[in-house]
């Protein structure tokens, strides 16, 4: 007898082959003990591990299993035995077509068996009569298998069955086809209740009553029947999209609700009136969709208006947003809120005023430069905290006669507040006043003899100088002076230090940095950016109005007596010496340069829709990049004239600052007539106040009308 070992599976075993007989050939069958070895082509028996006898029949416990077991069984006592004892599949109870549906699958093993699981299993879906051919489920870890398989069947109940043939293992599990998009309503919440009283504030635009305005929120909801409403996404036309939220009640019984609150000062608004279109996509919770139109809205940027008795002549904000008003016809001093509603009103006695807020330990002070009845010149300091307590008042001894179109603004530049400057032309005879609250001593700077119809505008200051339009024909002899400055001390009277020569009269200078750099209108002339010597000229055919000055450029109406066709307004960048005009029917006052909405920084300008007959006055929105404009204001009604008076941040009702939003201007419309009217008119832009990083953005400065350079404008500014 001869012994060898033989290769079986990965073990060796030793196979003993008997000597006597003749081995048995494979091609004569080896028997159910024995098996064949290919290289020599005899049957062998596996032996139990030992040396020892037998003659081909089993030779231990753990004998070959032949012929080899399938994968799906494992050898075990010489048998093949299910390695799998059962399987199992999962399914959602309901699955849309429109994405995969997750179905899921386990083996679950035979007690103290091994795993040799397949690749993949098969999954069959049936509808009725229905079947889909078999598609893979593949193994994703020791004995689970997944996949996201799309249904093609028709929509109702649905079997999903999972097999491993080769185990004889089948699993099925029910689920339900969903193919039917949600059922979606969509609801617009209502604009707020609008105030409309006769003689006071009037918050319902005239031309659009129903409009949500530029700065307040609509609601949309979206509400189904259905219970797995699982989102939406709310489209503006021309905007942007947003997903709503959870949060709202279904008005359906057993239904599903979301919604989103819209700001719709987020949305661009190139326009004073815009219809918002809303459009919503919805899906359920297996992802069948529907697009539904989800209404409109209409939005203006129409705040409030409000008709005031008498001519609005000066006009100022205290922080806080209150507005104070200088009125003549009859004569007053009258404040308003933010919200349009009147605080207090006390009489004046000036039949020409200007108006100007100083600040001192919080309390706005109102000073108004005066031309009283008898045809003196004053000046009065009221508390707006406590307007009714008696005035603080100085008169100018001597100084009487005629003022018409010749007082100045009041301008601050002392120490707590002390002393107020401002330009006078009484006669033909031009003089810089100042008065000082403290002591009521009141000097004077004389400019010289004037004659003929100049208008005194407004004195400007840095806090260290004072600088003084001057017109043309001063007793010097200096024909077209341009600028007086004069330095200051507590209590000293103005004195005349220095002049610089132009040939043109100077209708608007302003400061840009300290004393030395400034820019001045011409009327009939040019506008300038000059230092203290007179040097650089920049030539223009004709310009008027004070310029503002943004952070890079200044900004100026260039004619008083418009052409149809001639450019009017003009930007002339720092360092430059040629402005760039264009045509916008701009006309009279100077714009006001709002703080950047985003990326985009505007100017608001006066303008009007007949150049030839200076009718149809409006404000518009001139893109400070393009030099284009972006919308208009509604004709002023029966107004002779509209133009921008301030500009300032939203507010709440106690007046604090609202971050983010847009904010508001102010402006009016002034009616002639046996009893005259000023529209006084807030306006909803998209800046959120006046432009913080400019210079000089609007003609006083400031929304206090200090003309002085150093006065913070955060106060008014609420990016």
């Amino acid at each position: 007898m001869s012994a060898f070992a033989a290769r079986v599976g990965a073990a060796f075993v030793l196979v003993t082959v008997a000597c006597g007989p003749t081995p048995r050939r494979c091609a004569d069958g080896c028997g159910p003990n024995g098996r064949c070895d290919e290289p020599s082509g005899l049957c062998v028996v596996a032996t139990g591990g030992g040396t020892g006898g037998g003659s081909g029949a089993a030779g231990g416990s753990d004998a070959m299993c032949q012929p080899p077991c399938s994968a799906a069984t494992e050898c075990r006592a010489g048998a093949c035995s299910p390695r799998y004892a059962a399987l199992t599949v999962s399914v959602p109870a309901r699955v849309g077509v429109i994405s995969p549906a997750p179905v899921a699958a386990d083996l679950v093993l035979t007690a103290g068996a091994n795993r040799s699981d397949p690749e993949w299993l098969e999954v069959v879906f049936a509808a009725g009569a229905v079947s889909s051919a078999p598609l893979p489920m593949h193994r994703v870890d020791a004995g689970h298998y997944a996949a996201e398989l799309s249904i093609t069947l028709a929509e109702g109940e649905c079997t999903v069955s999972v097999s491993y043939p080769d185990a004889g293992l089948t699993a099925a599990a029910t689920t339900f086809i969903d193919r039917t998009n949600p059922s979606v309503e969509v609801r617009l919440s209502r604009p707020p209740s609008r105030l409309a009283a006769d003689g006071g504030v009037n918050e319902v635009d005239p031309e659009m009553p129903g409009a949500f305005r530029r700065d307040e929120s609509v609601t949309v909801t979206v509400d189904s029947p259905d219970p797995d409403l699982a989102g939406a996404i709310i489209s503006v036309a021309g905007g942007n999209s947003f997903y709503a939220d959870a949060g709202c009640l279904s008005r359906f019984d057993g239904g599903s609700c979301l919604e989103h609150r819209l700001d719709l000062w987020n949305q661009p608004m190139f326009a004073f009136h815009q219809t918002v279109a809303f459009e919503v996509r919805a899906r359920d919770s297996v992802s069948n969709a529907t697009s539904t139109d989800g209404g409109r809205v209409d939005v203006t940027r129409h705040k409030w208006r409000r008709e005031v008795p008498g001519i609005i002549d000066s006009f100022a904000l205290k922080r806080g947003g209150d507005l104070i008003a200088h009125v003549v016809s009859p004569s007053s001093v009258t404040s308003w809120n933010a919200a349009g509603a009147l605080r207090w009103s006390v009489a004046s006695t000036a039949t020409d005023g200007r108006l100007m807020l100083g600040d001192q330990q919080g309390e706005a002070r109102i000073y108004l430069t005066e031309v009283k009845p008898i045809g003196e010149l004053g000046i009065s300091v009221l508390g707006s905290n406590d307007p009714a307590t008696a005035p603080v008042a100085g008169l100018f001894p001597g100084v009487a006669g005629v003022f018409s179109g010749g007082l100045g603004a009041p301008v601050l530049v002392s120490k707590n507040d002390e002393i107020a400057y401002f330009p006078v032309r009484h006669g033909d005879a031009l003089s810089l006043f100042a008065w000082n609250r403290g002591t009521g001593a009141t000097s004077s700077a004389d400019a010289g003899q004037h004659p003929g119809t100049h208008l005194v505008v407004n004195a400007t200051t840095d806090n260290r100088h004072i600088f003084v339009p001057m017109p043309r024909n001063n007793l010097s002899g200096n024909a077209g002076a341009f600028v007086f400055t004069f330095p200051f001390a507590t209590g000293a009277p103005p004195e005349l230090v220095e002049r610089v020569a132009q040939p043109a009269e100077v209708t608007s200078v302003v400061p840009r940095t300290e004393q030395l750099r400034l820019f001045a209108i011409s009327d009939g002339g040019r506008p300038s950016q000059v230092n203290a010597t007179g040097e650089g000229f920049v030539s223009l055919p004709l310009a008027v109005a004070a310029p503002v000055v943004g952070p890079n450029q200044y900004f100026f109406n260039e004619s008083r007596a418009p052409a149809p066709l001639a450019p009017t307004l003009c930007e002339l960048r720092f360092g430059a010496t040629t402005p760039t005009c264009v045509n916008v029917k701009s006309y009279g006052g100077a714009p006001v340069l709002g703080a950047p909405a985003g990326t985009r920084r505007t100017l608001y300008v006066p303008t009007m829709d007949d150049v030839s007959t200076q009718m149809g006055h409006r404000v518009t929105a001139i893109n400070t990049t393009t030099l284009m404009p972006e919308w208009s204001t509604p004709l002023s009604v029966n107004g002779v004239l509209a133009r921008p008076v301030s500009l300032d941040c939203s507010r709440d009702s106690g007046g604090g600052k609202l971050a983010g939003r847009p904010g508001v201007l102010y402006t009016t419309a002034s009616i002639a007539g046996a009893s005259p009217a000023t529209i006084l008119t807030a306006i909803i832009v998209d800046s959120p106040g006046v432009d913080g990083d400019a210079p000089w953005p609007m003609e006083k400065h400031d929304p206090r009308n200090t003309n002085n350079l150093t006065t913070p404008l955060g106060e008014f500014s609420c990016p």
